[in-house]
C-alpha cells in the first residue's frame, strides 16, 4: 500500500530503520553546545556555565540525555549521577537490542577504556562499517586525532552489564592495545583490573623514567597506591 502512493504524496518516514527507498535521507544530530544551554535555561533551573559544560559533555547535545540530566537536578540528585541513573540504563538497553552482535561486542571491548584509544586495532574492512554506524548513532564518538570512545554516560552501564570474566578479558585486550601505543601507566592500571599484579608492576618498573619523564607519576600512585 505504501508502495502505491510513492510518487503521488509527499512522505516523511522518522525511525532508525526506513522499511522504504527515499529520496533523502537526514540523520538527527545532537544539539549544539548553544542550543544544549539554551534547553537548560528554559527549564527555570539556575546552572553555572562550568555545570552546563560537564552536563554537555556527558550527553553530547543527545536531547533525551539533556531533559534525564535536568529530570535528574530537579530531583535534586548530582549531576554525576546520570550514568548511573535507571532511566537511562533502560534507554540503553533499548538501544543494545538493536545493535548487531558484532556492534555489542565492540561496545563491550571499548567500555573499559578510561581515554580516546586509537581505531585501528578495530579498523578492519568488516568492523569499520561498524565503528561508522556506531559513530552514527552516537554509542561511540570520536576524539578528531584518530581516537574513538564510548561516550562517559554509557561506558558505565555498559561495563557494569559485563560478566567479571568479560572484564578481565577486556582489559588483558586493552593492555596489550596501550602496551603497543607506548602509554604503559594505563597499560598498568587494565592489567591489574585483569587481576594480573606481577604483570602490571614489571611493566610499569620497566618503563618507570619514562613514564614519570611523561608526567605519569600521580597517575602511577592512583592505581598502585590500593595495593
Amino acid at each position: 500500500l505504501m508502495e502505491s502512493l510513492q510518487g503521488l504524496v509527499p512522505m516523511l518516514w522518522i525511525g532508525e530503520q526506513i522499511p522504504l527507498p527515499c529520496d533523502e535521507y537526514l540523520t538527527l544530530s545532537g544539539l549544539s553546545p548553544a542550543a544544549s544551554v539554551e534547553l537548560l535555561r528554559q527549564s527555570g533551573i539556575q546552572i553555572s556555565a562550568p555545570q552546563q559544560e560537564e552536563i554537555y559533555q556527558l550527553t553530547k547535545g543527545n536531547p533525551r540525555l539533556l531533559k534525564l540530566a535536568l529530570a535528574s537536578l530537579v530531583s535534586g540528585k548530582a549531576r554525576n549521577a546520570l550514568p548511573d541513573d535507571p532511566a537511562l540504563e533502560a534507554i540503553l538497553n533499548r538501544t543494545l537490542v538493536r545493535l548487531s552482535a558484532s556492534e555489542r561486542t565492540i561496545l563491550k571491548a571499548l567500555s573499559v577504556f578510561r581515554t580516546p584509544v586509537p581505531m585501528h586495532p578495530w579498523q578492519t574492512r568488516a568492523s569499520g562499517v561498524i565503528l561508522n554506524s556506531l559513530l552514527e548513532k552516537q554509542l561511540l564518538q570520536s576524539d578528531g586525532q584518530g581516537g574513538i570512545e564510548v561516550p562517559l554516560v554509557y561506558r558505565q552501564q555498559i561495563y557494569r552489564q559485563l560478566t567479571k570474566l568479560e572484564q578481565q578479558q577486556a582489559h588483558r585486550q586493552a593492555a596489550e592495545i596501550r602496551s603497543r601505543g607506548g602509554s604503559y601507566t594505563a597499560a598498568a592500571y587494565h592489567w591489574l583490573q585483569a587481576g594480573e599484579i606481577e604483570l602490571a608492576l614489571a611493566l610499569w618498573q620497566t618503563h618507570q623514567q619514562r613514564e614519570l619523564g611523561q608526567g605519569q607519576a600521580a597517575a602511577a600512585y592512583a592505581i598502585f597506591q590500593p595495593l
